[in-house]
């Protein structure tokens, strides 16, 4: 629930961004706008649990498993997590960049 006046400042959601990281970038660009967020009391609606389990961060998953599920929307495919980490990690975006990478390489 964004206010009109809000949406005008910032913006839409980033069309780079298929899933999970819109939101997560909408978030910093609406505080680095200057824009307070808050989180309402209760509750507003409901989805499942996103558990590790067979995900790329179930490190008992084969690693086929996991790159594949590293490259899906729910992960951090890598156009769309380049644009998110140099938009928003500044001169350490290259150590945010390679880290999912890195963590399904080595497990």
């Amino acid at each position: 629930m964004i206010p009109d006046a809000i949406a005008r400042k910032v913006g839409n959601l980033e069309p780079g961004f298929r899933h999970q990281l819109a939101d997560l970038d909408y978030g910093l660009r609406a505080s680095a706008a200057g824009v307070h967020i808050f989180v309402a009391p209760g509750v507003f609606g409901y989805c499942k649990d996103n558990p590790a389990v067979k995900t790329w961060r179930d490190g008992s998953a084969p690693f086929a498993t996991r790159w594949k599920h590293l490259m899906s929307p729910k992960g951090a495919p890598p156009k769309e997590w380049l644009l998110y980490t140099t938009r928003h990690f500044g001169w350490r975006w290259p150590l945010y960049f390679v880290s999912p990478y890195l963590k399904v390489l080595l497990k």
